[in-house]
């Protein structure tokens, strides 16, 4: 049996945050990329979204719950703390910094591996 009582956040918070995390990413690149073709992007954008979101939460659930090795539980904290990160550095790269996208992006990834390489190291 597993010890999860050295979690730094429980398994449920950090699959229902990363999820949605990756539905928003995945839904406003969808829709980034198709606008300028399609007139409804977000009638195509947000099912895909969604459906990135559920895959992302049921991944991250199956890796942090359960007899999983050492490895998919260290993955799995590794890619919910790169997907929340990754958000967060955007939002605070364009929004509260007022920098340009690829800026902002470009601290999303870094902010993202910070935070998924600690979150990975705590599980």
């Amino acid at each position: 049996m597993t010890d999860t009582t050295s979690a730094p956040v429980p398994a449920p918070v950090l699959a229902i945050a990363s999820g949605f995390a990756t539905f928003i990413v995945v839904s406003a690149s969808i829709e980034g990329l198709i606008t300028h073709m399609i007139a409804f992007s977000m009638l195509f954008a947000l099912p895909i979204g969604a459906l990135a979101g559920a895959l992302a939460v049921a991944g991250v659930v199956a890796g942090l719950t359960g007899e999983v090795s050492q490895s998919q539980r260290r993955g799995a904290g590794s890619y919910a703390g790169f997907s929340i990160g990754f958000l967060i550095g955007i939002v605070a790269g364009t929004e509260l910094l007022n920098l340009g996208l690829t800026s902002g992006v470009l601290i999303g990834i870094g902010f993202g591996i910070v935070l998924g390489t600690w979150l990975s190291s705590k599980l």
